[in-house]
């Protein structure tokens, strides 16, 4: 009966622990982690183990026929295989905690000299029989004088492992502090049961069961990896984040991202781009010196590391890489890439807002290498600044909608063929009471992409009928005869954004004719269908259309034609020159031309200089904005009027 129970139990090891195995082998998941290896190492010495049980089980069917010699070498090594599978179970939950822990030499060495010891048994055994040996002509199996010290040796590293999941269980993700603590129950309950039935072999099944257990129920180092390059994902990175950021130890985060991925697409195809990702991910497995590197966006990568001297190693090499060429289905191409680090210099209130961090300096770093690099490189502390000062914006911005801390500023336009002001600009702008003036370069491109804008616009558009509601009178004797207001692209897409301008224009009393509605751009390039009804829309109901910041972005003469703008203003950027270089003198001084032939109102934007003025009103532009002639102001400065006085 022992003999069928211990044939199933080692059939069924040994099939699950060569499957896992194999799976792994031809795996490329998880191939960058130290765990991965040592966990492979734990399975193949159990296969190990099982393959030395079968030949155990064969020979101890008649062991009076086998030569003793062999006998020993069998139970040897079986012993040694026992002697390793513990230590390395220990050597694998050490691994885990690594990163959280601090040991002493000595406290090492006092935990390797079980395992020294038992190494030392099981060899000299043959000479010694310190374990156990062979009596008689039946061959029978005696106990040794420290026979008992296996049992105790296993006991006392498979404690080990539980001690330091337990010790590190606020790191430790909770699935694989319990996958290890069911192993190593799993081998202390196969000693208690060999022990009471020492006619029955369970060590093996006992691994293959704790093998499954790490590699189904923890997830082991296998999973949450990315099917293409085999990194790790960004789920992982912020699991392993969270517990670094628990354990209060100090660490670095190396990236790397490989630059205009789907510029580079278009050049040469996305099956040679998908092969550059892999080229990357494997620079970066060999860059990263055994730490995982995960994948936390399409073409970015990173590791944590936890000293300067694995910094300074890993990002030389990703730079190396990246100055090479490199062979891509035969083609050689050269591959951009930005290579930076983090290194926190604050707290930090999740894993998220470090993985934040990792996004917020990679576009930085790359968007400084798209300009003209006349300023060094951002640094990380330069970096991690603008990211908290992002946050911080980001919470006001919060506060702000929640409070409406917001407030409508107007900027006067000055009229070329009049001599005076004409029109105003509305401009919105966050009055925090703790933070104070928070600039609308910060605070738009946030609402913008939290998708609250449109709360914004229509929050500020009341605001603003209700003020011309109810000074219109006095507006019209500071020349203010018309209103600019900004549209979002966020508004454009909302269908119903033109009824709700009607019905709000309609509830204050003023006519469509006093606002003119801005569209900046790069909204008018992209919409497409959607900005063609908007635009449409607004223009059937009176109000006129402009092409805001234009030569920011790809506009050109044939979509403005085919668009029912009536204004277009032209960029700040087109402006800066104008006065010391002829060649961006004739252009601006052409693109007002060609508008003017067009049958467009133009609006001159950013004019600061007395020079500046006299060139637009010499190439006779109809307004001209900027601080030249006046700033942005609240309302009660608008309607006090002392601002006219100025020019």
């Amino acid at each position: 009966m022992h003999l069928d129970l211990n044939i199933g139990f080692l059939a069924s090891a040994a099939a699950s622990l060569l499957f896992m195995l194999l799976h792994l082998a031809f795996s490329s998941r998880g191939r960058d982690a130290a765990t991965a290896r040592i966990f492979k190492v734990v399975l193949l010495l159990g296969f190990l183990e099982v393959a030395a049980e079968v030949v155990a089980l064969i020979a101890f069917a008649d062991p009076a026929a086998v030569a003793l010699p062999l006998l020993y070498l069998v139970v040897t090594f079986l012993a040694l295989m026992r002697c390793l599978l513990p230590f390395a179970l220990a050597l694998y939950t050490l691994y885990l905690c690594a990163d959280y822990m601090r040991l002493a030499a000595p406290v090492v060495a006092a935990l390797c000299l079980p395992f020294a010891f038992a190494l030392f048994a099981t060899v000299a055994n043959p000479w010694f029989h310190l374990l156990f040996s062979f009596e008689g002509q039946s061959h029978l199996l005696q106990m040794g004088s420290i026979g008992l010290f296996e049992g105790g040796y296993t006991a006392f590293y498979c404690l080990l492992s539980v001690a330091c999941a337990l010790r590190y269980r606020l790191v430790l993700r909770r699935r694989t502090l319990v996958a290890v603590l069911e192993f190593a129950v799993l081998i202390l309950g196969s000693c208690l049961g060999e022990w009471l039935v020492p006619q029955l072999m369970l060590t093996g099944l006992a691994i293959a069961l704790g093998g499954l257990v790490l590699l189904l129920s923890a997830g082991s180092p296998f999973s949450a990896t990315d099917p293409l390059t085999g990194a790790y994902d960004a789920a992982l990175f912020r699991s392993d984040a969270e517990r670094i950021l628990k354990a209060d130890r100090p660490f670095e985060v190396v990236f790397a991202r490989l630059q205009f991925p789907q510029q580079l697409a278009g050049l040469i195809g996305s099956s040679l781009t998908e092969e550059g990702l892999v080229l990357c991910a494997n620079a970066f497995f060999r860059a990263s010196g055994g730490r995982r590197v995960y994948r936390l966006a399409p073409s970015l990568f990173a590791c944590i590391v936890l000293s300067r001297r694995e910094r300074l190693r890993t990002t030389e090499q990703l730079e190396q890489f990246f100055a090479a060429s490199h062979q891509l289905s035969g083609a050689t191409v050269s591959l951009g890439g930005a290579v930076g680090f983090v290194a926190p210099q604050g707290p930090l209130a999740s894993a998220d807002e470090l993985q934040n961090l990792v996004e917020f300096a990679a576009e930085a770093l790359e968007t400084w290498g798209r300009g003209e690099q006349l300023a060094p490189a951002p640094s990380p502390e330069e970096v991690e600044t603008a990211f908290r000062r992002q946050n911080l914006v980001r919470r006001c911005l919060g506060e702000a909608l929640e409070h409406d801390y917001f407030a409508v500023y107007l900027q006067p336009l000055w009229s070329v063929a009049e001599g005076k002001f004409a029109s105003a600009e509305a401009l919105s702008r966050l009055i925090h009471p703790e933070e104070g003036f928070i600039s609308p370069a910060e605070f738009i491109p946030l609402a913008e992409e939290a998708g609250s804008i449109g709360e914004i616009g229509r929050l500020q558009f009341r605001r603003i009928c209700a003020f011309a509601a109810a000074h219109r009178s006095r507006l019209e004797e500071l020349g203010i005869r018309s209103i600019k207001v900004n549209v979002s692209a966020v508004e454009i897409m909302d269908p119903d954004y033109p009824a709700f301008v009607a019905a709000t224009m309609a509830e204050a009393g003023i006519g469509a004719d006093f606002f003119e509605f801005e569209i900046t751009e790069t909204a008018a390039t992209s919409l497409d269908e959607r900005m063609d009804s908007f635009l449409r829309a607004v223009a059937a109901g009176g109000s006129k259309l402009c092409m805001d910041d234009f030569g920011s972005g790809f506009a050109n003469l044939s979509m403005i034609c085919s668009l029912p703008f009536d204004v277009v203003k032209l960029d700040s950027s087109l402006l800066r020159g104008v006065v010391s270089d002829h060649r961006v003198a004739a252009l601006y001084r052409d693109v007002l031309s060609t508008m003017a032939n067009l049958g467009m109102e133009t609006v001159c934007e950013g004019v600061e200089t007395a020079e500046e003025v006299q060139l637009v009103t010499q190439w006779r532009a109809d307004l001209i904005q900027g601080f030249y002639f006046a700033r942005p102001m609240p309302f009660e400065d608008v309607l006090e009027g002392s601002w006219r006085e100025r020019r």
